[in-house]
């Protein structure tokens, strides 16, 4: 979450910004039916602020005028209609002022994959639909919500078992894969904060990034076959490997063989998550403000720079964008096309 000008209080210039009516000489690309608008999240959740603030919003300008110059209430509000999986208070929603300095929900504790990967609430039950991956090689695959969750909390099983805790840095390469996001969810179900990267990349630019966040962990996927491409980025990952001093251990995603050259530990997620199989998720509730993603600016300036962003405003805001912005409902399918190493893999 980024602190805006006037978090908390009124702010003319914002809310005169807000409310200033559009270009009359341009006409929407869409423009949704009064049913439409009535069965909207957006409109539930107006609704639900106007009886907790006994307010009333007659236009979404003023909707969206109070939120800016009430963000401590929009947001701790938005905290409690979302059903943010959490723990402690939600006030104050800021402590501090400024962006460097700012912290939001400091009383509140959460579990980024927990909350992702619950199955017992309404639209989220375990035998409903979560990921489905096509590929152009062989037949899609599609995991449920239930079997999602258990190959998570197998293969955080397992990174535990290899060591792996709250507060250690893991690294991923890998394409846009199921593996891959159940990777992720596994990182960060034990408190690990995650940077990600595709294979396509030279080692330079992968050094240039994960080599700034000292990683112990690398997540890998690697590509098969024997095509040039293929053997050009087998041969990086290995240079990668052997120039990040930190690591500890490897975990491959996939069942590829081994490529030779590599001098620690390397794991097998399939090997993990068949060992762990049936393991009970042991996810700790980790401060709002705890480290989730490491991101990349992206080096036209130089060396990229980090770019940290906490497991709870992530949360936050995907929720809101996901759930307002969005309107998306349980039974909807969302698809991006993306990579790992874009932002909107994150979303």
């Amino acid at each position: 979450m980024r602190q805006a000008r006037g978090f908390g209080r009124e702010d003319p210039d914002m809310i005169e910004q807000a409310s200033r009516p559009r270009d009359g000489n341009r006409q929407p690309l869409c423009e949704p039916s009064a049913g439409q608008v009535a069965a909207s999240a957006l409109t539930a959740f107006t609704t639900f602020c106007e009886r907790r603030t006994e307010r009333r919003f007659a236009q979404y300008a003023d909707f969206e005028r109070w939120a800016i110059g009430h963000g401590v209430d929009f947001w701790t509000l938005f905290v409690e209609w979302s059903g943010l999986r959490c723990e402690g208070s939600a006030s104050p929603a800021i402590a501090g002022t400024g962006v460097e300095h700012a912290r939001f929900f400091p009383e509140l504790k959460l579990n980024y994959a927990a909350h992702l990967l619950r199955t017992d609430a309404a639209g989220c039950e375990a035998h409903r639909p979560a990921l489905t991956a096509v590929h152009a090689d062989r037949a899609a695959e599609r995991w449920t919500r239930g079997e999602l969750r258990a190959r998570v909390a197998a293969l955080s099983a397992g990174l535990s078992a290899l060591g792996f805790a709250a507060g250690e840095r893991a690294v991923l390469l890998a394409p846009n894969t199921a593996h891959a996001a159940a990777g992720a969810l596994a990182a960060a179900a034990i408190g690990c904060t995650l940077s990600s990267a595709t294979a396509d990349l030279g080692v330079f630019a992968l050094l240039s990034r994960f080599g700034q966040v000292d990683p112990g962990l690398l997540l890998a996927e690697l590509p098969a076959g024997d095509t040039p491409a293929a053997r050009t980025q087998r041969e990086r990952f290995v240079e990668l490997v052997r120039s990040l001093h930190t690591l500890r251990a490897v975990v491959l995603l996939d069942e590829h063989p081994v490529p030779d050259g590599i001098e620690i530990p390397v794991h097998r997620a399939s090997e993990l998550i068949a060992r762990h199989s049936g393991s009970e998720p042991v996810w700790p509730m980790l401060p709002f403000n705890h480290p989730l993603y490491i991101l990349f600016t992206s080096g036209t300036t130089g060396v990229p720079k980090c770019l940290v962003h906490g497991a709870g405003g992530t949360l936050l805001e995907h929720l809101k964008e996901h759930l307002l912005h969005c309107d998306l409902k349980p039974a909807d399918k969302l698809f991006f096309q993306t990579s790992t190493g874009w932002m909107m893999w994150n979303w």
